[in-house]
């Protein structure tokens, strides 16, 4: 698509607008489709990233970390930031990934971090809620 709205004249600077992409996207498009016709285009590039980082295993060892504090890994700090998971991730023997690919993993786990918050309140709140929040949590963890 963004090489059929330059091909008809629109700048890369409007189409990566247009098409919520990057303008360096809409750049090596174009160099595909020049260099390898319209055939380049089809081709998925990712299968030449290798193996994926973030597997189930990840996440489970995220959703692990999640319910305990930094401060009990031994990071003097309070509350998780994405760069910090990311880290205690590579200390536990995980893949590095960036902060960019933690906060995405954090996005489609979202429900798990909505157990870890739980799991830290669970004391304070009332019974009911509590059998509630177990029950999230349970989803959450399996």
């Amino acid at each position: 698509m963004c090489v059929l709205l330059c091909l008809e004249g629109a700048s890369q600077h409007h189409v990566s607008a247009q098409l919520c992409m990057a303008q360096s996207t809409v750049s090596k498009c174009l160099v595909r489709h020049r260099v390898g016709g319209v055939e380049s285009l089809l081709v998925d590039q990712r299968c030449d990233n290798g193996n994926r980082k973030v597997d189930e295993t990840f996440r489970k060892g995220l959703r692990r970390i999640q319910l305990k504090s930094p401060e009990d890994f031994g990071w003097q700090r309070t509350t998780w930031t994405r760069e910090l998971l990311a880290k205690q991730m590579a200390n536990d023997g995980f893949p590095k990934i960036s902060v960019a690919t933690m906060g995405r993993t954090l996005s489609a786990t979202s429900l798990a971090n909505c157990a870890a918050v739980i799991h830290g309140l669970g004391a304070s709140i009332s019974s009911s809620t509590t059998t509630s929040f177990t029950t999230a949590r349970s989803l959450a963890e399996s």
